[in-house]
């Protein structure tokens, strides 16, 4: 058992305490690479984290679509380098563009660029190689979509997004 305190707008601060708390107690390895990915997840703003989380409630329901879609376009406004709003926001608009027809047509390259800023932000988010090879195997880059997650998946072999993404280019690719 463990206490800590923190004032109300600090509670990203007190949430890595608690983390790494949590981790030494249980005596698990910190890779410098693992440690750094978890840093690289962790929003700077709590109102744009709290979007984000209402984001992704709303794409359950298919009907709330273009709402989450504009919940994660004003996430990233906030925190424009939180890499994993970037990559939600690309799979809404890649969703509204597959199921949506002609209103969103124009949302699948809108789609691709906020994978390449998820990407450009950090390169190793596994949620982001999942959702992008939807994105890649629609437009018909399925094979090469494949060969990128299978190399990752040499080196990250128990990241279930990351599997994920595999097991689904595999099927587009045959």
């Amino acid at each position: 058992s463990h206490r800590a305190d923190a004032p109300i707008d600090d509670l990203f601060q007190l949430q890595d305490t608690l983390t790494e708390r949590i981790v030494s107690s249980l005596a698990l390895p910190l890779s410098a690479e693992d440690r750094h990915s978890l840093d690289r997840q962790a929003p700077a703003s709590a109102e744009a984290y709290a979007l984000y989380l209402r984001a992704n409630q709303l794409m359950t329901d298919s009907h709330r679509w273009d709402d989450a879609r504009g919940l994660y376009e004003q996430a990233v406004q906030l925190d424009p380098d939180y890499a994993p709003a970037w990559a939600r926001l690309g799979r809404a608009r890649r969703l509204i563009a597959k199921y949506e027809g002609t209103q969103g047509a124009d949302l699948l390259p809108q789609a691709e660029a906020a994978f390449r800023r998820a990407f450009d932000l950090n390169p190793d988010l596994p949620i982001a190689h999942d959702l992008h090879a939807y994105v890649e195997a629609e437009l018909g880059r399925a094979p090469e979509a494949m060969t990128r997650l299978l190399h990752r998946a040499a080196t990250r072999r128990d990241d279930p997004d990351l599997l994920a993404g595999l097991v689904t280019m595999c099927r587009y690719a045959g």
